[in-house]
């Protein structure tokens, strides 16, 4: 009998079960891309997570912002709201396991991987960052890895050598 083990974090305030996020911002997904959403969600299905998929829902994509800036202010603005989110790139294909506790974890730039355990409050430190940039600087899309570069969030960036992803570096259409 084939039995699904499922991670639960219990804060002092209740339990939560960890959710994984992909902003998916166009129906015409490329093949490359596909199959890194599907080693998403298959790892979600294995670890017992709930995978959930944004699909670009208030937002104006007729704006000047590329879709980048469009995405990053997105994940920001969800993981200000829902602890023990798990957010990763439609372009980030999982290739190993990874246990997410309480803590913040980040990819290398910041970006393409972002798990904020309870931690809202320094996810909303980010936005606020990244609103005062936008000002300054409205269609930069590395607004997000400034905003964390601020914040210090060196610290809780995961362990490259664990082997637990690949970042193909696509963009919205899927090229390099």
């Amino acid at each position: 009998m084939n039995r699904m083990l499922i991670y639960f974090i219990w804060p002092a305030d209740g339990i939560y079960m960890i959710n994984v996020l992909q902003i998916i911002l166009s129906d015409n997904v490329p093949d490359k891309i596909k199959s890194c959403i599907d080693s998403v969600r298959s790892f979600s299905e294995k670890m017992g997570y709930v995978y959930k998929d944004l699909r670009c829902p208030n937002y104006d994509l007729t704006t000047s912002k590329d879709f980048r800036c469009i995405s990053n202010f997105m994940r920001i603005d969800y993981l200000c709201n829902h602890p023990y989110t798990l957010y990763i790139d439609w372009d980030v294909k999982i290739i190993g396991n990874y246990e997410f506790k309480n803590d913040i974890v980040l990819s290398k730039y910041y970006d393409h991987l972002i798990y904020n355990g309870n931690n809202c409050n320094i996810i909303k430190k980010v936005y606020e960052i990244m609103l005062e940039y936008e000002k300054l600087n409205p269609d930069n899309p590395e607004l997000i890895y400034l905003a964390f570069k601020a914040i210090r969030g060196k610290k809780y960036l995961i362990n490259k050598y664990q082997n637990f992803y690949y970042h193909l570096g696509y963009t919205m259409n899927g090229n390099k």
